[in-house]
């Protein structure tokens, strides 16, 4: 507990700073004087002084020993005395004061037993107290050149990781790590150091300081695991012969290693990247299990396109299939297979967000041009090699915010979403973009997924859930239906849940869920009231269950897809004729991105592309590519951007939302 220093304890406290710090410049490095037996007054003086620290009476025992120090300190009672001061100093957290002390322990000419645990102490206050991490590392350094025992040693290097992270010298940081997993006296501390150091070198080292360390450090663990995370990094930087090297040297210093086995597959990987054959198309999509169907309609498109199926292969171009099973791990190996064993030039797939972030994060590590299908956000910053053909989230809420706010004139929004990371991040996204075109939203309101029950979350919404926060209206409310009823039933009857009348201030609700919570929450916003409003959402309402489920709830809403199936013009396309034939079926938006994309491949194949570098380059030089449709332009983000269509409800028909007259 701090106290309150009475004055005459500062003035004594003054003074013997003052000597101390005198005794310290005047300090030499010779021989060191030796010190007295202390009179045995001195030595009870300071067994007072021991019992007033062991009872807490910390003023009372820094003016004992103030008193010892004063006539005494070249005694063993007075280097008794200083390091106790310094104590408890430390006890009232007068860090200050505390420094000085230690430091008139080792910074002297007087000989003293406690040198070493007080630089250790100095270093810890420098660095944990007072921030002084420059002033910490000078002293742990000329330390560490004293005579030290081992634990003294090692606890003055963990000072020292922590004073060099706090100044950002990561390398030095790192290397002090090591030196602590190779000295430290206890061999469960070594091991915990040893994981610390490997965990820093894979997560914080930058390419140049992995070089630094791999080139100059001796033969060591840690030294191989260092090169070999410096060749992924220059894997990543497109040094393939530069990154084999390294790899090939992990396995030279240290063959049975785990860095050992992982570099012999990227050299594998390296090997497969010099092997490409250039007719040779991967492609990675869910042909069985839940989302075969679309799987399916996305080969298909991708076949018809590149004339495999219905058409002419002028280009000769072979397609590798490998089914991803809808499983991130299937899609990963997938993609690994398709360039080591098929050499494909480019590969193509990825409609599900899981599948797609593994498969592209295999084709990026491989330098393998991947065309992902799937909405997932983010998908392009993985790397140079990866594109993105879909209907973008981000594209359709733009649309729809534009046509909600210009065509309709909504200003006012509400958002009823699932609390799941997609539910909870499109929300984000909508609100983003109602805010920045000048719109409002009015309320917010999360439900579990998979939810069957929404009359509580549209309570919360439209402020029926919480009576208490209506007490006066509600009061008022419930007497007047008291007043209306009969005398002799007024006991009997309970007063009707929707006494309260729903605050609907707002035009319109995005709801970022299926077709199957649509179901059951538009009508459960009529029972509640909530009429008059449009329900907006995205294209996964584009679908005969949506218009099942909905009924006529959904008779106002507006959502998005790439293309409106019954539009004559779409209807006459090639594409749709193509694909009808040779299928003997409707194209679907999944058989578009296929058909789609397949068409850019074409469109690259067809300049003669040698290597997957210039498949890739060429991709980024043909910014617009006739599709199916429509021109496919890509944008800075490796982005195709495609039509967007805004469709509504009308008589039981999903219409294009231009066709209605407001």
């Amino acid at each position: 507990m701090l106290r309150t220093y009475c004055l005459r304890s500062i003035i004594n406290t003054a003074l013997s700073l003052m000597m101390f710090f005198c005794l310290a410049t005047c300090a030499t490095f010779g021989q060191k004087e030796k010190l007295n037996k202390a009179p045995d007054a001195v030595t009870t003086q300071l067994n007072k002084a021991k019992q007033q620290y062991q009872d807490r009476q910390y003023n009372q025992a820094i003016n004992t020993l103030n008193g010892v120090l004063r006539f005494h300190r070249k005694t063993e009672a007075g280097d008794d005395a200083l390091f106790l001061l310094a104590k408890t100093y430390s006890r009232i957290e007068n860090w200050e004061s505390a420094l000085g002390s230690y430091q008139a322990l080792y910074n002297t000419d007087i000989f003293s037993s406690r040198d070493a645990i007080a630089r250790v102490a100095a270093a810890r206050i420098l660095t944990y107290k007072m921030g002084e991490y420059g002033k910490a590392l000078k002293l742990i350094d000329q330390s560490l050149r004293t005579k030290l025992n081992r634990e003294q040693q090692t606890d003055l290097l963990e000072v020292r990781f922590s004073a060099l992270m706090k100044t950002g010298a990561q390398l030095e940081a790192f290397e002090t790590l090591v030196k602590l997993s190779e000295e430290h006296p206890v061999a469960t501390k070594r091991d915990s150091f040893k994981r610390k150091a490997k965990a820093f070198l894979d997560s914080r080292l930058s390419g140049p300081e992995l070089k630094d360390f791999a080139n100059d450090s001796d033969q060591s663990e840690l030294k191989v695991d260092a090169m070999y995370r410096y060749g992924v990094f220059l894997m990543g930087e497109g040094k393939y012969s530069q990154a084999k090297s390294y790899f090939e040297s992990v396995i030279s210093m240290s063959p049975k290693s785990y860095a050992s086995t992982q570099a012999k597959q990227l050299i594998e990987q390296l090997t497969a990247r010099e092997k490409v054959n250039q007719r040779t198309i991967g492609v990675v999509l869910p042909l069985s299990g839940r989302y075969s169907s679309i799987g399916y309609e996305a080969l298909w498109g991708i076949q018809l396109a590149l004339g495999i199926k219905g058409g002419q292969n002028s280009q000769n171009v072979r397609l590798a299939v490998i089914d991803s099973r809808g499983k991130p791990e299937h899609a990963r190996k997938a993609v690994k297979r398709l360039i080591e064993e098929n050499h494909s030039i480019a590969v193509v797939g990825g409609l599900l967000g899981k599948t797609a972030y593994s498969a592209s994060i295999q084709a990026q590590e491989m330098g393998v041009p991947f065309i992902a299908l799937s909405q997932k956000e983010g998908l392009t910053d993985i790397g140079p090699y990866i594109f993105r053909n879909a209907l973008t989230i981000e594209s359709q809420i733009d649309t729809l915010i534009k046509t909600a706010m210009t065509k309709l004139n909504f200003k006012r929004f509400a958002i009823l979403f699932p609390n799941d990371p997609y539910g909870v991040k499109i929300s984000n996204l909508f609100w983003k973009k109602v805010k920045e075109q000048g719109g409002t939203i009015s309320g917010a309101q999360s439900y579990l997924p998979g939810e069957t029950d929404f009359n509580e979350p549209i309570q919360k919404l439209v402020g029926t859930f919480y009576i208490d926060d209506r007490k006066v209206e509600y009061s008022k409310r419930l007497k007047e239906w008291y007043e209306k009823q009969p005398p002799n039933s007024r006991r009997r009857k309970k007063p009707p849940v929707g006494l309260l009348p729903p605050i609907v201030d707002f035009d319109a609700i995005f709801i970022p869920d299926g077709p199957k919570a649509l179901g059951q929450i538009a009508p459960m916003l009529a029972y509640n009231d909530v009429n008059n409003v449009y329900l907006i959402g995205t294209n996964i309402w584009n679908s005969n269950e949506f218009l099942r489920r909905g009924q006529q709830f959904v008779s106002k809403s507006i959502f998005t897809d790439g293309f409106y199936g019954k539009d004559e013009s779409f209807l006459g396309s090639q594409f749709y004729r193509n694909y009808a034939e040779v299928f003997n079926k409707a194209p679907s938006t999944f058989s578009l991105l296929g058909y789609d994309s397949g068409l850019v491949i074409r469109s690259v194949l067809e300049q003669g592309v040698a290597s997957r570098l210039d498949f890739t380059k060429i991709i980024k030089q043909n910014r617009w590519i006739p599709g199916a449709i429509s021109t496919l332009m890509l944008n800075e983000k490796k982005e195709f951007i495609r039509p967007v269509v805004t469709l509504t409800v009308k008589e039981g028909e999903i219409i294009p939302f231009e066709a209605t007259s407001l």
